[in-house]
């Protein structure tokens, strides 16, 4: 397993394309804009095993709008605005679930971004991301919620959570 933590920026466009792939695959993300908000993200994760990319979860900036419309619907006592990087886009190929890619990525990407609140969203029957979620310091908020296939729930990092 070798892991790349990259700016949008330092990407070729080929990777910035796989990545996409990967997200679309997961199912949960607007395909239309998809390449331009990779773009815009602050760090892509990469995690690749004889050649091919595998695995990938990203730290975003989400607009505002979107940011401020999530939390609302989570019913979340929080401010959205204390939370403006979200974790997210995380995907890995099924062949290689299990294997400690996604923990792997977390842990890489959240290197880079140390004490910074961050926010995410999960499907409510994600057990796996939520048991590595929890070990990383995040916490539930609110309740679940409609996404566009699934109910999701709101996680935090990074302050006192009331909920």
């Amino acid at each position: 397993m070798t892991i790349n933590i990259k700016m949008p920026s330092n990407c070729s466009i080929n990777e910035i394309r796989e990545f996409a792939s990967l997200v679309i695959k997961g199912g949960e993300v607007l395909q239309n804009g998809l390449v331009k908000r990779i773009q815009n993200a602050s760090l892509l994760g990469f995690a690749t095993e004889n050649g091919l990319i595998v695995s990938v979860a990203a730290i975003k900036q989400p607009s505002q709008k979107y940011r401020h419309n999530v939390f609302k619907e989570s019913g979340s006592c929080l401010f959205p605005g204390d939370y403006v990087l979200e974790y997210g886009w995380a995907f890995t190929e099924e062949s290689y679930r299990g294997r400690g890619f996604a923990r792997t990525l977390l842990t890489k990407l959240l290197t880079n971004v140390k004490n910074q609140t961050l926010w995410a969203t999960t499907r409510e029957t994600n057990s796996r991301i939520h048991t590595i979620l929890k070990k990383y310091g995040f916490q539930r908020t609110g309740h679940s919620f409609r996404g566009r296939n699934d109910n999701l729930i709101l996680w935090t990092k990074g302050r006192k959570n009331p909920d």
